[in-house]
């Protein structure tokens, strides 16, 4: 027995009491039954490590490589697992273990990770419906519409309907002129009709270089043309002609148009002479009739107021009493330059001038309006006022004397006639003469007044006997002579001039010579008046004494 102790006295203690044994794997051991006296235990798992894979039991459980766990692996119909540890050796987890052929059935048949892939795809339809389609979608095989997206057929160089043909059955279309008019079809390569114009169809298919036989050669719609003109003739036959009409070639002719030669700026006979053979005043080669300035002045002829005259223009000095307006101004002798306040000043400035009718100013300034007088140069420059005759237009009662009307003063001229001037209005007198059919009387003045004021300004008388030559017959007027301005004495009158009478007195004065004469009643010598009559008669108290007479007034 386990006590320690030689109880069988063999010798030995405790001896013969056998062993035991426990645990599993590598823990399996025997121990001594009694040790030390003392009965022995046997521990299972001494010994004991974590499992790993090596075939062996390390945890001392029995079992083998247990609980090392699995390995998971593969996609789609691949997807597994299996234990990480078999026979002692570390497993593999093969990812395609079980994978076939993809197939259209939904499923990874070839454990990729995609489902019914690389199947392919399937194609058909023509022209604008080719088009692919995948061979299987949602696992199930699928078909390919070949009309997919089919339309009527346009030209756009597309096969629109899917036939397999482009832009076929749309029709033809016409183009080009004259020979190059042709047809074709009215889509080709898709190209359309643009601007009235097939794109694909040539108007110039055909076309040549024009020429003149009246066809449109070169198909541009017009025939004949661009073959040139020529330019023939002078003048106004200068012409172009075509040189193709009507499909035959034609001629220039250099005299078409032609005719007798005018004066009209023209060269009208074609000649290569304008005018030739019509006046050229100024030599210039220009006819007078069509020359802008026939004298070469400057001044063209619609200005000029003397328009063959070189030296009369615009821009001429104006030259006193040479018959001319030499600056064209309209005024020529009558300019400001050419006119004074009377014939004695005009005289003074131009002593060249001769007897005629002058123009004269006034006030020296042209603000009166001038006037035309008729000057005695030769006399020493007196200015014709009146004019009168044996009439009785200017007698002594006459308002013509003493007014500021005219009489028939528009030509001043020493014709004998009745005429009242603007002198007799305007000339301040210094000396004014009277003049009957030559025999003449003249009288001083102050030069302050014009005739007119100086016969509206009363009577002014001077007795004696100074003028008209002495008429050949005066004698017979011996007594009462009275001469002067507005004289009236018993039945005689004068504006200028004299009155007498042949008896010792003067109560009867019945003569008078002189301007404006006028009577009142006489019994005895009856009615007698007039203007400018002049008694010459042996017997001027009785009978016939109204003698007419030529009169004209002076002043200066």
């Amino acid at each position: 027995m386990c006590d320690g102790k030689d109880n069988n006295c063999a010798g030995g203690v405790d001896e013969g009491l056998g062993t035991l044994s426990c645990g599993k794997g590598q823990c399996a051991h025997k121990v001594m039954a009694c040790l030390g006296g003392k009965l022995a235990t046997c521990d299972p798992f001494e010994g004991a490590e974590q499992e790993t894979c090596d075939g062996k039991d390390n945890d001392c459980d029995g079992l083998t490589d247990e609980d090392l766990g699995q390995l998971a692996c593969g996609k789609g119909e691949c997807a597994h697992t299996v234990q990480a540890c078999a026979a002692g050796a570390p497993s593999a987890c093969d990812p395609f273990e079980g994978a076939s052929e993809e197939g259209c059935d939904g499923l990874d048949n070839d454990c990729d990770g995609k489902v019914d892939e690389e199947l392919g795809q399937l194609a058909c339809g023509k022209g604008s419906c080719f088009h692919t389609v995948k061979t299987c979608i949602g696992g199930e095989v699928q078909l390919c519409d070949p009309f997919e997206g089919a339309k009527p057929e346009v030209c756009d160089g597309t096969d629109n309907d899917c036939d397999g043909k482009i832009d076929e059955d749309l029709g033809t279309t016409t183009c080009g002129v004259g020979p190059c008019e042709h047809e074709v079809p009215y889509c080709s390569n898709g190209k359309f009709c643009v601007n009235g114009v097939p794109q694909d169809c040539d108007p110039y298919e055909g076309a040549g270089i024009e020429t003149c036989d009246g066809t449109d050669n070169d198909c541009d719609g017009a025939i004949d043309e661009g073959l040139g003109a020529k330019t023939c003739g002078l003048g106004v036959c200068e012409h172009q002609e075509a040189l193709c009409v009507a499909g035959i070639p034609n001629e220039c002719d250099p005299l078409k148009g032609a005719s007798d030669e005018e004066c009209d700026g023209l060269d009208n006979d074609c000649d290569g002479k304008a005018d030739d053979g019509f006046p050229d005043n100024d030599k210039d080669g220009v006819a007078d009739c069509v020359d802008l300035d026939d004298d070469n002045d400057g001044d063209p002829d619609t200005l000029d107021c003397a328009p063959l005259d070189p030296v009369v223009h615009h821009n001429a000095p104006e030259i006193c009493f040479n018959g001319k307006d030499d600056n064209c101004d309209g005024a020529g002798d009558e300019s400001p330059a050419c006119t004074e306040v009377s014939c004695k000043a005009l005289k003074a400035k131009f002593p060249q001038l001769g007897d005629g009718a002058y123009t004269l100013d006034a006030d020296g300034a042209l603000a009166d309006p001038p006037y035309k007088a008729w000057c005695d140069m030769a006399g020493g420059g007196w200015t014709l006022v009146l004019k009168a005759n044996g009439e009785t237009t200017l007698w002594y009662g006459a308002a013509y004397w003493t007014d500021n009307s005219l009489l028939n003063e528009a030509q001043p001229s020493t014709t004998p006639g009745n005429s009242k001037y603007a002198a007799f209005l305007k000339v301040k007198v210094t000396e004014m003469k009277g003049c009957l059919d030559g025999l003449c009387y003249s009288k001083a003045f102050d030069g302050t007044k014009a005739a007119r004021e100086i016969f509206a300004g009363g009577q002014d008388t001077v007795g004696g006997h100074p003028g008209f030559q002495d008429g050949p017959n005066w004698s017979t007027q011996p007594n009462c002579k009275n001469y002067g301005i507005n004289t009236p004495w018993n039945y005689q009158q004068t504006r200028f001039g004299y009155t007498a009478n042949q008896e010792g007195d003067c109560n009867s004065n019945d003569t008078a010579i002189g301007f404006g004469l006028g009577q009142t009643p006489d019994p005895v010598e009856g009615s007698r008046h007039g203007a400018g009559y002049l008694c010459l008669s042996s017997n001027c108290s009785k009978g016939n004494v109204n003698t007419g007479a030529n009169g004209f007034l002076w002043v200066r």
